[in-house]
């Protein structure tokens, strides 16, 4: 799955037009990175999981926020997506 599919199954599931598809991708995604805490993962039903990861930088101690994503095995048991957040 890519980031295209992911766009296009949550639009599925939100019910909204395809050209509102990117949209309802980052308000979705912006929305999971602000409730979630590092560590946590939400899974939603017929879509899959995001997890929220945090990764100390070498040269610092400041880290960069990983949204991570795999397919509900119903979509794809082999893809996975990250998106990068700095904080």
């Amino acid at each position: 799955m890519n980031k295209e599919k992911l766009e296009q199954k949550i639009s599925e599931l939100l019910n909204v037009a395809e050209n509102d598809s990117s949209f309802a991708f980052n308000t979705l995604k912006k929305k999971i990175v602000q409730n979630l805490k590092v560590g946590e993962a939400i899974r939603i039903k017929n879509l899959g999981v995001f997890q929220l990861k945090e990764q100390l930088r070498e040269d610092s101690s400041i880290g960069r926020k990983t949204l991570l994503f795999s397919p509900a095995k119903s979509i794809s048991d082999k893809d996975s997506l990250f998106f990068y957040f700095r904080n």
